[in-house]
């Protein structure tokens, strides 16, 4: 879109110039380039469009820009673009006057996209006015003065012009770039001139090689059209230079070499720089030969390339000698910006030196090096000696050629999926190296070797999987039938789990079986194909629907998963297998759909690579084609194609040369990197600096200039002293920031997020943008970004992919921000690119229906027969008289044929069928060999065979013509047309092939015979038109996937838009991968991986797009490696892996390189001690910060960190198998989690981990925990078990990754690979493996000896950490044993666990078993020794205060019987408590456990066996007993612990005889004791009930908003005790109301997402054109009701009061037809369309009507009150007088439940789900108002206007009718904001109702009717606007400060409404008949409209 810039833009852009050159680079404001266009709100652009006259207009100008100063048609726009009001100076300002170079063409230097030669500044306006006299076809250059305004326009179109955005210049670009446009024409003639000069003010006729030839070039390299996203206009482009390249080279070549004779560039009156010549020729050669690897046909362009380098070298030297010895206008600045110049121009070209010298050599490449240069240990220097001597080159450079077709010396060569000879070849795969020093076909030291094993490294990873599965079921199929396989009981069981060990590696992929075909479809995505195959064992064939769907969901990220990889093994009978290779096209929703359906089948669509396969399908699904005995099976990768296929493509694709870093990057001989002095980022030149203050918590100035060794030092002091960075981060920030390649590592804990972050900060402040930041998973880039953000660094975030779990970063997306740009602007472009597009896929429909439907059999059938046949062609078409006039007679109008629906349309139709041979067989005759007669003739009054008869075609029914009249009819035939009444005799013959092959007779044939003829005729035609139609159907998939290609393109172009903008583009590697090309073109200057040791090589050189100047990687190569399936090829492999160490990252191989790498040594995650074990081993250096050394201890553990030592074996499956468990862990983990749950400190997420060393010992885990706690499993080990599941070990992880038991008590449960970079308080680590009492019998300890892994391991916990395993086995491993020793320096390692309670630490107890620690602490607290003796009522005194000496000194004798004899009885004391049920408890004096009394009101203690008998008052009633401190007996520590906060009292000084609240105790779980009157004040008591003094009165209405559990204020454990009961359950309730509305969100964001994939396009409108397309006019006929549809609005009224709210779904789909009296193909064809909607609309009722706990609490306590006081009458005393019974119950029972009301929590979500059922009943309306269109063409306008437009009324009715209602709830519930919001819903609806009322009208005469109710509704619009804004603000001024939100939210929106009402009233106003805007035009608007309802639609957070 063409806007108008502001009056005097470009001589405001004149004065800016000289005062921006004189900044610093990183001050200077953004490119324009880099910004995105902003979006001018259409409300404004409408109605100022009414109010601009076109007085004035110049002649053919647009009427658009003249009203409004945009244009949506852009430079495609046929008129001149002139402003109203502008002047002319402004519309066509002077060119600018040149400057002299300054730092920012320096700076500039380092972009290889801004080679724009300066001196032309033309606006997009200007440039669209001049450019339309050069776009006439007819248009020739006539003067040179033509082509220079030509070439201006184009040099203007460059970011450096200001006054052009990235839109502009891609709008040009397709103008411009047209293949079949003027404009490319006008290009290639400035190219292709005859006489180009470099000193043409030499030669008047010669065109300029610096103002006419060289800014076409700079053009070419221009970021408008380098950074395109149009590449099919790009190509068209480039592609002028190859029709041009000989002509070019030597124009370029002779102006140079004038330039470099006379050391000038200059031309009078035009000087130049050879800064911007060479970035002018350097970029578009190096594109040019990039795109199109032409180097060798042209000797021209070689010499070229070679000869710009040497004259680089010569214009470098001569301008940086002193004096200087060339004339150019960089001489004026300092030298070493001279220098830094010319340095960086040197970059630049290398890479087209690079690519020339390469090409040069290619036929010297079967070089194979072995230089030495490491020291490798004798297994790997054997190993290295192997491969020498194994070495063969790949494809053609191998001796005896290839091994298969795929396989190739070139990359860019092989196919990424294998074909079927690659998968079945049992040759050995060619694998390169990984390494320096190997053999290897490319050079070494060379970007090109890096690739080339990289990539056949990862594909390797991606298809042995594959390979091997493929090779398996075929190796079965070859085996004899009777032979027992794998494959055979699975076909028994109908599919299943098919498993492979080779080697170490263990493959398992599923195999579905008798795999059938279904219909072929061609649509955007490309050609598919569905799939029915067998569903597996197990859920997924259950009886019930859920069952099975809930199967699907469980195991739907890693089967059957949309862009999973499949092959389908294809085996005829008789014939070998062959194996096609595809991808899941189908979404998981569509595998949900198979499985409700389908009981013991599954349905997927599949789209194949090879067209082969396809063609194939399309024949087998002919009609005339035979089911035949085949075998079809479908088998799974494990690998996912789809996020591992784009770094293929990228790796292969990529240029070699254009990727930087290449100094650093290659594998280089020596092996060496540390004498390689890394130099500053690119965009560093000599004079930059980096402004540090935001370094500092304190205003504090700090330049950091990367080139002055001064400088740096002085920052790394400074910053190490004074900056919130401590020593290691401060020395990591200066090295990142003066490096363009920077290696951070940070050891655990150390803080490499923050680090990141803070580098991000000061990039940010410095204006170095656009930063891609690239994260291992989404979870730690959601981290980032919500940190970045919570910073406050930068908003302009843009993240890409849409598996955000964070709210905050979703709405960051580019998806979501996509869907809120405006769609609505008309691109003729993006429009006919989808022409293009559709007119492909029907091309392809009709050829596949043309194999399938067999359309072309005839026509094909004739040319096959006279190729081969030549006589029985001749026959053929030379029948006998009578059968030619027979033939005529049936194309006749009024001929009838027996069989009208397939009648013959040719000769050969005629004979195939045998019509013929009908005619002459009399129906009766039983005659099987001839088809039914009796039916054929001309209807006629001159035929003497007159009307023919009606006989049924059935040649055994009954004739309906006698015998007599259908042979007078035959002879009367025969008579006229031969001249005889004789009827030839039908033949009868039956003979084999060969006599009919040999007798061209055809005629003669009988029908049987001609049938055997047809069918080798139909065979013989198949197997010579099968090579035609597969080149066919190759051509066509080319064609379409050029289109689609084409259209993806001109939408990234919005995408282009968006990323422009933004300052941090953030993904994972995944992410950047599949937008590689994208994001090459927003060129991001710099790259930012975080954990970057996780992550692959092949990934992040993947990820390395042109542009990136800076690169920091930031992780711990000690720490996990990156994730790969392949043991074969990675480190972990003591053998044949260490050739390949494909699991090692970039990272860790350019440090383990020596290149320079930062770390991090200030860890603040774990306690020292936990520290020690990763000190002791790896990090030497590792400091811990002071915070962690006041860790606190572990409660209810005697040791913070402890290795219980055991001998209990493992089990499980194979050595390397990820299954193994060890029960006996299993049990202690449970034991374990359980005692410290019971802590009442470690209960949040978090709090408590297990990590597991094996998947299988999680699932054991998990289920032993089950129905304790809430374990919470992460999806990526969920994922992971699918792979590796047996039917017992796993069942049910699937169901839910987490478990819903108790929600205070939640546990955390992972792998260690899947826990780096999250810690836990407290950790508990399963080793698993345990070879048990006989170490003799160790295999090993598997992953475990891995140092990575147990780094991550030992390195996770913050506070305790607890080690299950066996110290024998794990001392074989360097790591282990180091970490044991320390463990034993500790005193931290034994055979058993030491437990005590956290109150008496020196009661240890020693656990070395599961159960023990149930019986030692039941409650968490350490118990002791409990005995329990009964007493009878009678032995104790009802109500004595004093139980008797002798009494208790007999319960002691009783006691020494059973007590140990090492115990000494009678010296200790013992307490009695007096039980209500005659039991009592005795126990020793400390501990205190005892059964609960709850009937009496207070339990009583007696001192037995004390010099004094005491009467001590412990509890308040209701208390549990065995938790109780005795104030008396209690050591001296806990006497003096405070208990009552008011007064500052200890338990010592508590008057136990007292009565009051701070006499009484209450001892909680946690052991602290407290009275009661200071809990009652931390619980918030009063709050709950009415008191009178300490006197409860009643139950108190309880406080609003969600309340937190109270908690001990000494160690935040939470209160439990029964006297706040009703607190806690209040707290209960709350926690269930948050988990009601997550889930409420949740659904509310998926209804969201599917209205928004609803909305996105015309889908629905597609889908019904497409099923009522070719349905006859009589389906669309409706029963005669008698009427026809009224005009009149549809009142909502019409819905019934009760119907609930929302109005069910059934009323806009199942109910339509009846409802609105609407034909059933049209109602069918509605709802298959919209069912996605009704289904979003079901879930947003589902919302709506959801109660909320209070509220569902509240309902049953007043129900249960109101029945008990209707059953009780005289409780309601005092009420009955003035209600009835029944009313003073209810309102007894609702004042006496604690509530004056009902809680109004719920009703958010409830307007929410209404608001979302509204937003799809608008969308439903734009769908049906845009299927009128396919209606009308139909010649349905009647019903369009009667019943179709009622449907639409009667949803705008019901639209009107819910807002109001949604408003009711709205105003109850007091939420001003959700009024507003409603408000303006039913704005919208009463003008849309109003819209299409008059839309039904054809009647002019009702104009002014019409016009005075216009006039009423806006005025109604602005009253309403008014008047709610007014009580908005009123409510602001009561303390709610938010105008902001108002003008956005209801302001805005309101006047949007307004102001259509308003266009309305004016077109009404002119008189003009109301005519009803197009369809088209109501979806653009609706679309519009429903764009900021999706906004608008956010969350209320109110």
């Amino acid at each position: 879109m063409l806007r108008a810039g502001p009056p005097g833009a470009a001589a405001q852009q004149q004065q800016q110039q000289p005062a921006q050159a004189a900044r610093p680079p990183q001050n200077n404001p953004n490119r324009r380039g880099n910004q995105a266009t902003p979006q001018p709100a259409a409300t404004n652009a409408i109605s100022n469009a009414s109010d601009v006259s076109t007085a004035g207009m110049p002649p053919n100008a647009c009427k658009a820009y003249w009203t409004t100063g945009e244009c949506e048609s852009a430079f495609s726009c046929r008129f001149r673009h002139v402003k109203a009001g502008a002047s002319i100076r402004e519309q066509e300002p002077l060119p600018p006057p040149r400057v002299a170079l300054n730092n920012a063409d320096v700076a500039d230097v380092s972009n290889p996209f801004t080679g724009a030669l300066p001196g032309a500044a033309l606006t997009p306006t200007q440039a669209h006015n001049r450019i339309k006299i050069y776009l006439k076809p007819d248009y020739d250059f006539r003067r040179l003065d033509d082509y220079y305004t030509f070439v201006s326009i184009l040099q203007s179109a460059n970011p450096q012009n200001n006054t052009w955005f990235i839109k502009d210049g891609q709008e040009f670009l397709q103008l411009m770039g047209d293949p079949i446009g003027s404009g490319i024409r006008r290009i290639h003639d400035v190219l292709a001139h005859p006489n180009v000069s470099a000193e043409s003010g030499l030669d008047p006729t010669a065109l300029s090689f610096q103002r006419g030839y060289l800014p076409v070039l700079a053009y070419f390299s221009s970021e408008f059209v380098i950074r395109s996203t149009l590449q099919t206009n790009v190509n068209a482009l480039y592609s002028l230079i190859n029709h041009n390249l000989d002509h070019v080279t030597l124009t370029i070549r002779r102006c140079m070499e004038s330039c470099m004779t006379r050391h000038s560039f200059d031309e009078p009156a035009n000087p130049q720089s050879g800064l911007h010549v060479f970035k002018a020729l350097i970029t578009p050669l190096y594109e040019y030969v990039k795109r199109f690897r032409q180097i060798g046909n042209s000797d021209n362009l070689v010499v070229l390339v070679h000869n710009l380098a040497g004259w680089l070298e010569q214009w470098g030297n001569e301008i940086c000698s002193s004096p200087h010895r060339f004339t150019d206008s960089i001489v004026n600045l300092p030298v070493e910006q001279r220098q830094h110049t010319v340095n960086q121009l040197k970059k630049w070209i290398k890479p087209l030196v690079d690519l020339v010298e390469r090409s040069e050599a290619t036929t010297r490449r079967a070089e194979a090096r072995r230089p030495a240069r490491m020291d490798p240990d004798t297994r790997q220097r054997g190993l290295l000696l192997q491969m020498e001597l194994r070495y063969q080159p790949p494809g053609q450079l191998r001796e005896g050629g290839p091994l298969h077709e795929n396989d190739h010396a070139s990359i860019k060569d092989i196919r990424i999926v294998p074909p079927h000879s690659e998968l079945v070849s049992t040759a050995e795969t060619y694998l390169p190296c990984n390494m320096a020093g190997t053999p290897h076909h490319l050079p070494s030291e060379s970007m090109e070797r890096l690739l080339d094993i990289q990539f056949r490294l990862l594909r390797e990873e991606l298809i042995a999987p594959i390979r091997t599965s493929v090779g398996s079921i075929i190796d079965d199929l070859a085996k004899p039938p009777t032979e027992k396989t794998q494959l055979s009981e699975l076909v028994k069981k109908n599919g299943g789990l098919y498993k492979c060990e080779q080697d170490r590696d263990s493959i398992r992929f599923s195999l579905y079986t008798d795999a059938k075909f279904g219909p072929m479809v061609c649509d955007r995505r490309g050609i598919s194909v569905e799939l029915t195959f067998d569903a597996p064992p197990g859920d997924a064939r259950h009886k019930t629907p859920a069952k099975r769907t809930a199967y699907w969901e469980s195991v739907g990220k890693k089967r059957l998963t949309q862009g999973g990889l499949v092959a389908l093994i294809w085996k005829p009978n008789g014939g070998s297998p062959r194996a096609y290779l595809g991808i899941i096209s189908s979404s998981s929703k569509d595998l949900l759909d198979s499985a409700k359906k389908h009981e013991s089948k599954v349905k997927v669509r599949v789209s194949f690579f090879d067209a082969e396969v396809e063609l194939r399908i399309l024949r087998r699904l002919q009609k005339s084609q035979k089911e035949e005995r085949e075998t079809k099976f479908l088998i799974e990768s494990p690998a996912m194609f789809e996020s591992v296929r784009p770094f293929l493509e990228t790796l292969r694709a990529q240029e070699p040369t254009s990727f930087p870093f290449s100094d650093y990057l290659p594998l280089f001989d020596s092996g060496d990197l540390s004498q390689i002095r890394v130099a500053p980022p690119a965009y560093a030149h000599p004079q930059f600096d980096f402004d540090l203050r935001s370094l500092f918590d304190q205003p504090r100035d700090l330049l950091l200039r990367p080139h002055d060794p001064i400088s740096v030092a002085r920052a790394r002091t400074i910053l190490r002293e004074e900056s919130r960075l401590d020593d290691t981060q401060a020395e990591a920030m200066v090295d990142a920031l003066t490096s363009e390649v920077s290696l951070i590592q940070g050891p655990p804990g150390t803080g490499k997020s923050y680090t990141g972050i803070e580098i991000l900060r000061v990039l940010i402040a410095n204006n170095i943008r656009p930063i891609l930041l690239i994260a291992f998973t989404n979870h730690a880039l959601d981290n980032i970004i919500v940190k970045v953000i919570e910073k406050n660094i930068t908003k302009k975030i843009v993240r890409l992919g849409s598996r955000s779990a964070d709210e905050t970063v979703a709405e960051l997306s580019l998806d979501k921000i996509l869907m809120n740009v405006n769609k609505a602007r008309n691109d003729r472009a993006q429009g006919r690119a989808y022409g293009n597009m559709k007119r492909a896929e029907e091309a392809m429909k009709d050829f596949m229906e043309e194999i399938v439907g067999e359309k072309s059999r005839p026509a094909q059938l004739d040319i096959h027969l006279s190729s081969q046949y030549p006589n029985h062609h001749d026959e053929l078409h030379n029948p006998p008289f009578w059968i030619r006039e027979l033939f005529d007679q049936s194309h006749d109008h009024d001929f009838e044929h027996p069989n009208k629906q397939n009648q013959p349309k040719s000769l050969i139709d005629f004979w195939r069928q045998g019509g013929d041979l009908a005619f002459i067989t009399y129906p009766g005759s039983g005659n099987s060999s001839t088809p039914a007669a009796g039916r054929g003739g001309r209807r006629g009054k001159n035929r003497g065979a007159g009307r023919p008869d009606t006989s049924t075609n059935d040649a055994n029914a009954a004739p309906t013509v006698d015998r007599a009249t259908w042979t007078d009819a035959r002879q009367t035939f025969f008579e006229e047309t031969c001249g005889a009444r004789a009827i030839p005799p039908a033949p009868t013959t039956n003979r084999n092939i060969d006599q009919l092959l040999r007798d061209s007779q055809m005629w003669n044939m009988s029908k049987a015979e001609r049938d055997r003829f047809n069918a080798r005729l139909n065979q013989g035609m198949l197997e010579g038109a099968q090579q035609e139609q597969l080149e066919e159907f190759e051509r066509l998939k080319e064609r379409h996937c050029e289109a689609s290609v084409e259209w993806k393109e001109i939408q990234d172009k919005t995408k282009l838009e968006v990323l422009a903008n933004a300052v941090i583009i953030g993904c994972t590697t995944n992410g950047a991968a599949k937008l590689t090309e994208l994001l090459r073109s927003v060129a991001p200057r710099v790259l930012l991986v975080e954990e970057a040791g996780q992550v692959l090589e092949a990934h992040i050189l993947a990820s390395l797009v042109p542009s990136i100047q800076h690169m920091i990687l930031i992780g711990d190569p000690l720490q996990l490696r990156p994730t790969i399936e392949n043991y074969q090829i990675s480190a972990d492999n003591p053998g044949i892996g260490q050739l390949y160490r494909f699991d090692r990252s970039l990272m860790e191989r350019l440090s383990d390189s020596g290149l320079r790498m930062s770390r991090l040594d200030v860890q603040r995650r774990m306690r020292p001690e936990v520290s020690e074990l990763i000190r002791c081993t790896l990090y030497p250096s590792l400091i811990d910060n002071d915070a962690v050394k006041a860790r606190p201890s572990i409660r209810g553990m005697a040791k913070d960190v402890f290795f219980l030592d055991h001998r209990h074996a493992e089990g499980g499956a194979g050595e390397e198998s990820v299954s193994k468990t060890n029960t006996f862990e299993v049990n202690m983990i449970k034991d374990l989690v359980l005692h410290l749950l019971r802590q009442g400190a470690y209960t949040e997420a978090g709090d408590i981990v297990v990590l597991c060393a094996y998947l299988g010992q999680l699932v054991q885990v998990r289920k032993a925990l089950a129905g304790e706690v809430m374990t919470v499993v992460d999806e990526r080990d969920a994922a992971q078990l699918v792979d590796h599941r047996d039917e017992d070990d796993v069942a049910g992880i699937f169901e839910a990754t987490v478990q819903q038991v108790n929600i205070s008590s939640r546990v955390l449960l992972r792998t260690v690979d899947n826990f780096q970079g999250e810690e836990g308080r407290v950790v508990i680590l399963s080793l698993v493996r345990n070879s048990g009492g006989n170490p003799a019998a160790s295999k090993g300890i598997g992953f475990l000896k891995s140092k990575n892994r147990t780094n991550v391991a030992l390195s996770r916990a913050k506070e305790g950490m607890y080690i299950l395993g066996n110290a024998d086995d794990l001392a074989r491993s360097e790591m282990w044993s180091g970490v044991i020793a320390e463990l034993k320096r500790q005193e931290a390692i034994g055979p058993a666990l030491p437990i005590s309670c956290y109150r008496h630490p020196q009661s240890v107890t020693l656990i070395n078993g599961p159960g023990q620690i149930a019986l030692h602490a039941p409650t968490g607290i350490h118990a002791g020794e409990i005995f329990a003796v009964s007493i009878s009522a009678e032995e104790i005194a009802q109500k004595s205060m004093i139980v008797l000496i002798s009494f208790v000194k007999s319960l002691v004798a009783k006691f020494v019987a059973i007590t140990p004899a090492n115990v000494p009885v009678l010296s200790r004391a013992y307490h009695v408590w007096n039980l209500a049920t005659g039991r009592a408890t005795i126990m020793l004096a400390r501990l205190y456990v005892a059964r609960l009394a709850p009937v009496y009101p207070v339990i009583y203690a007696v001192m037995a066996l004390c010099p004094v008998v005491t009467l001590v008052l412990l509890v308040v009633c209701g208390e549990p007993c065995e938790i109780q401190i005795c104030p008396t007996c209690a050591p001296d520590n806990v006497k003096s612990q405070v208990v009552d906060f008011i007064m500052q009292s200890s338990l010592s000084d508590v008057d136990l005889e007292g009565d009051g609240l701070d006499s009484k105790l209450i001892t909680l779980e946690c052991g602290h004791v407290f009275t009661v009157e200071t809990l009652d004040g931390i619980c918030e008591l009063a709050s709950y009930y009415k008191t009178e003094g300490e006197r409860w009165l009643q139950l108190a209405q309880p406080p609003k908003g969600l309340q937190k559990p109270p908690v001990c204020p000494l160690c935040r454990a939470p209160i439990k005790t029964r006297r706040y009961g009703r607190i806690l359950k209040r707290v209960d309730l709350d926690m269930s109301e948050q988990n009601v509305a997550n889930k409420c969100r949740s659904t509310l964001r998926q209804v969201s997402d599917q209205v928004s994939a609803f909305s996105t396009g015309d889908q629905a409108v597609d889908n019904m054109e497409r099923e009522l397309r070719d349905l006859p006019w009589d389906a669309f006929m409706t029963p005669d009701t008698g009427s026809v549809g009224s005009t009149a609005p549809v009142d909502c009224k019409i819905i019934p009061k009760g119907e609930s709210l929302p109005v069910k779904s059934a009323r806009f789909g199942s109910q339509i037809k009846d409802r609105h009296q609407l034909p059933e193909a049209l109602a069918v064809a509605w709802n298959n369309a919209v069912k996605g909607a009704l289904r979003a609309y079901d879930q947003a009722c589902a919302v709506a009507s959801t109660n909320s706990a209070h509220v569902r609490v509240w309902e049953a306590a007043v129900a249960t009150l109101h029945h008990r006081y209707m059953a009780t009458p005289h409780l309601l005393e005092g009420l009955s007088l003035s209600f009835t019974v029944e009313e003073a119950a209810l309102k007894k029972a609702r004042k006496d439940c604690g509530a004056s009301s009902t809680p109004k929590a719920d009703q958010r979500f409830r307007v929410e789900g209404c608001w979302a059922t509204i937003h799809i009943r608008f969308l439903l309306v734009q769908a049906a108002q845009g299927i009128s269109e396919h209606l009308r063409r139909k010649g349905l306008d009647a019903l369009v206007r009667t019943q179709w437009a009622d449907f639409i009324a009667y949803m705008l009715s019901s639209i009107r009718r819910d807002t109001a209602l949604t408003l009711e709830i709205a105003e109850k519930s007091r939420s001003y904001r959700q009024v507003l919001k409603t408000v303006v819903l039913m704005m919208e609806a009463e003008f849309q109702t109003f819209s299409h009322h008059l839309g039904r009208q054809r009647n002019g005469m009702l104009l002014k009717e019409f016009e005075h109710e216009a006039k009423t509704g806006y005025k109604a619009a602005q009253a309403e606007k008014a008047s709610q804004a007014d009580r908005y603000r009123l409510f602001m001024a009561q303390g709610h400060q938010d105008n902001e939100w108002l003008v956005e939210n209801f302001i805005e929106p309101a006047q949007g409404v307004i102001d259509k009402w308003a266009k309305l009233r004016q077109q009404l106003k002119k008189g003009v008949v109301y005519t009803e805007v197009s369809d088209q035009e109501k979806r653009d608007v609706l679309k519009a409209f429903m764009s900021g309802f999706l906004g608008f639609m956010r969350w209320c957070d109110g």
